[in-house]
C-alpha cells in the first residue's frame, strides 16, 4: 500500500502502544516492524500487539501533523520520545481501517530467521568461587556484552486473555549451558541446598549465579555506605542437563530448546 499513511498498534484492551507514519505501508509494519530485530520498535512492544490500525492521510503534511496529534492525545506506551504532551485547541477526527495482519505468524517467522542468522554465545571459561551478594552460594563474576546471554523470547496469552512476553535466559560457561527461567525453576533455585543433597546435585556446578561487576560494584557500595541491606546481585542458572534429568520441563520445550541451541556459534574467551 503506497500513499501517506497513519497506522497505531493496540494491545489486546485497544489501548494504544505506538503511532507512525510511513508511504509505503506493508512494507515499514510488516516487514520493517515484524519481521526486523533492528527496527526501531522493542520486542516487548511487537509482543503486546494484538491490532493494527491505519488512517490514509491526503499530503506529507496532513500525515505528519495527525502523528503528532495522535501521539500528544492518546499518550501510547512506546512513543514516550515523541510525546511532548502539548496540547491543542483543535480536534482531529481519524476514520481508522483494520489493517489486516497476522501478528503471531511474522513473530514466529521473525524468530526462525533469528534461529539461522549466525547467533553467537561466548563460551565463558571461568572457576566457580564462593560468591558474597547471591542467594546461590557459588558462582562467578562477568563483564557483561552482547554475547553474555543468549534470549528465547515466547509470546503467550495469560490466565485474562492478555499477551505475556516469557523470556528465558541461557549462558554458555565451560562448554556447558546454563538456564534461568525464574518463572519455572525457582522452585528449584529457592531450594538449592535441600535439592542438591536430595538428588545428589554438585552446588559449585549445577546451580549458579552469575553477577556482572557492575552489581558487585554496587553491592560493595551499598555495604561501604553501611546500607543495613543490600540488594542481592546476579542472574540465578541451573545446568541445562540438570534441568533435562530433573524432567523440569516436558519433552516438546526441551525439544523447542535445543534446536535454538544448536544453531548458536560459539565464541570463547578464557
Amino acid at each position: 500500500m503506497i500513499g501517506y499513511f497513519v497506522y497505531m498498534f493496540l494491545n489486546e484492551k485497544e489501548e494504544p502502544l505506538y503511532i507512525g507514519i510511513s508511504k509505503n505501508l506493508k512494507t515499514r509494519i510488516e516487514a520493517q516492524h515484524f519481521k526486523s530485530e533492528t527496527g526501531n520498535l522493542s520486542q516487548e512492544c511487537i509482543a503486546e500487539t494484538h491490532s493494527v490500525l491505519y488512517h490514509s492521510a491526503v499530503s506529507i503534511d496532513d500525515m505528519k501533523i495527525k502523528e503528532r496529534y495522535l501521539i500528544n492525545t492518546l499518550n501510547p506506551k512506546y512513543n514516550d520520545k515523541m510525546n511532548n504532551e502539548n496540547k491543542f485547541s483543535f480536534t482531529i477526527d481519524i476514520d481508522w481501517k483494520l489493517y489486516s495482519i497476522n501478528t503471531e505468524g511474522l513473530i514466529e517467522i521473525r524468530n526462525l530467521k533469528n534461529q539461522t542468522s549466525g547467533k553467537k554465545i561466548t563460551n565463558h571459561i571461568k572457576n566457580i568461587v564462593k560468591l558474597t551478594y547471591s542467594w546461590v552460594p557459588f558462582g562467578f563474576y562477568l563483564e557483561e556484552d552482547k554475547h553474555t546471554y543468549y534470549k528465547i523470547l515466547e509470546k503467550e496469552k495469560g490466565d485474562f486473555g492478555e499477551i505475556i512476553t516469557k523470556q528465558t535466559l541461557f549462558i554458555l560457561v565451560n562448554g556447558e549451558f546454563y538456564i534461568s527461567d525464574l518463572e519455572n525453576l525457582a522452585h528449584v533455585i529457592g531450594r538449592c541446598r535441600e535439592i542438591s543433597k536430595m538428588d545428589d546435585l554438585d552446588p559449585k556446578k549445577d546451580i549458579i549465579s552469575v553477577i556482572s561487576y557492575k552489581e558487585k560494584e554496587r553491592c560493595e557500595q551499598e555495604e561501604l555506605s553501611g546500607k543495613l541491606e543490600i540488594g542481592l546481585a546476579g542472574n540465578y542458572f541451573i545446568k541445562y542437563e540438570t534441568v533435562k534429568k530433573m524432567k523440569l520441563y516436558s519433552p516438546s520445550k526441551i525439544e523447542y530448546f535445543d534446536k535454538k541451541l544448536n544453531k548458536l556459534e560459539q565464541l570463547e574467551i578464557i
